[in-house]
C-alpha cells in the first residue's frame, strides 16, 4: 500500500487591511507646498490662519477693515459687484474673502473674479463624516443647474476633510452664459465644528488656478 504524500495545511489567507479614509492626507504635500513669497492671515475671530498669493486681496468680515481694502479699488463695476456680494456674505458666518487681483472675464457686463471664502459652521458632534457628506450634497443641490464632478475623503493637518468639485451655470443681466466652477473643502477640527473653504472661478481660467487653490486649502491651520 502506497504511503500518502502528507498535504500541507491550506495557509489562512491574510486579511486586506482597510484604510480609513478620512486618515489619508487629501493632498500630496510635496504638490502643494507654499511658495516663500505667499502672504499669511490669521482671523483671531474664527481661529484660523491660511496662506495665500501675495496679490490677492483679503476682506476680513470680522471687522470694518474690508471696506477699507474694497476702497482702495478703482471706482467702477468691479468695485460695485464686490461690495454687493460682501454685504450678502456679511449675513452668513462667512470669516473672510480673499479675491484675485484681476477679473476672470473679459466679456459680459458683471466682471467675475476668482475667490476663497471662508465660512465657520456648527455641525452636531455625534454627526459623522457620511452624514456630514450627506448633508453637504443635498446643500449643493439646490444650485441651480448644478452638476457634481468628484468628491475625496481625508485629512489635512490631521482634521478629517472632504473636497468635493461641482460646475454650474450663471447669466449676467445682458444675457452672457458663463460656466463657474466652485471647489468646497470642508475641514472639522473639531467634531462639532466645520469650516468650508469655497474656492470659485470660471470654467476658462479653473486649471490655471487650482494649483494655487490646493495650496491655500492645504495651508489651513486652526490656531
Amino acid at each position: 500500500t502506497p504511503t500518502p504524500t502528507p498535504v500541507p495545511p491550506t495557509p489562512t489567507p491574510t486579511p486586506t487591511p482597510v484604510v480609513d479614509p478620512d486618515t489619508v492626507p487629501l493632498f500630496r504635500e510635496e504638490e502643494v507646498r507654499v511658495p516663500e513669497n505667499w502672504a499669511t492671515f490669521e482671523s483671531e475671530a474664527y481661529g484660523f490662519r491660511i496662506s495665500y498669493p501675495p496679490d490677492w486681496l483679503v476682506m476680513d468680515l470680522s471687522s470694518d477693515e474690508w471696506k477699507d481694502v474694497l476702497n482702495s479699488l478703482p471706482e467702477g463695476l468691479l468695485r460695485e459687484t464686490l461690495n454687493e456680494q460682501l454685504k450678502a456674505l456679511l449675513e452668513s458666518n462667512t470669516a473672510v474673502v480673499l479675491v484675485a487681483p484681476t477679473p476672470d472675464n473679459t466679456e459680459g457686463a458683471v466682471p467675475f473674479v476668482s475667490n476663497l471664502n471662508i465660512l465657520q459652521v456648527d455641525v452636531p458632534a455625534d454627526a459623522s463624516q457620511d452624514v456630514v457628506l450627506k448633508g453637504i450634497i443635498q446643500s449643493l443641490k439646490a444650485i441651480p443647474g448644478l452638476r457634481l464632478e468628484s468628491m475625496s475623503r481625508g485629512q489635512i493637518h490631521g482634521y478629517p476633510a472632504i473636497a468635493v468639485l461641482y460646475t454650474y451655470p450663471i447669466q449676467d443681466k445682458e444675457g452672457h452664459l458663463f460656466h463657474v466652477v466652485g471647489w468646497q473643502v470642508y475641514v472639522r477640527p473639531k467634531p462639532d465644528t466645520l469650516y468650508v473653504l469655497t474656492f470659485t472661478s470660471l470654467a476658462e481660467t479653473f486649471p490655471q488656478r487650482i494649483k494655487d487653490f490646493a495650496r491655500m486649502a492645504a495651508s489651513f491651520r486652526v490656531q
